[in-house]
């Protein structure tokens, strides 16, 4: 394996912060979550296991914080992890992700030529 995988792996199994006045017992690991959506100032995460937690950090926050090769924000609403969503194209100009046991998701005007390459470069492995 090379480093950057490596570096890759080792991020996933690190913590994230929710919110320093929100006490939890349980860390929160980054290899759980499989995408946020922004809520004002509120970010709802949404877990592999099908929970979700409302915490008062906003996207902003979150989308600093995670690892880029990872995490995607793909619009104003949502960071996702791109690995565990799928392409769907619309029509000719829009491109929408589906995420696992949610809803379908446009990607933005800005964000549409990476998402397109990072599906490219995966499907083709």
């Amino acid at each position: 394996m090379s480093n950057n995988s490596n570096q890759i792996e080792s991020n996933t199994y690190e913590t994230i912060e929710l919110c320093p006045k929100l006490q939890r017992k349980q860390p929160i690991y980054i290899e759980e979550i499989v995408w946020l959506e922004g809520l004002g100032n509120y970010t709802m995460i949404y877990f592999r296991n099908g929970q979700k937690i409302l915490t008062s950090k906003t996207l902003g926050l979150f989308d600093q914080q995670l690892p880029k090769e990872i995490f995607m924000r793909v619009n104003r609403s949502y960071v996702v992890r791109l690995h565990e969503v799928s392409l769907t194209q619309t029509s000719t100009k829009a491109l929408q992700i589906i995420l696992p046991n949610g809803p379908m998701v446009e990607v933005s005007r800005r964000k549409k030529r990476i998402v397109r390459q990072f599906f490219k470069l995966n499907l083709s492995k």
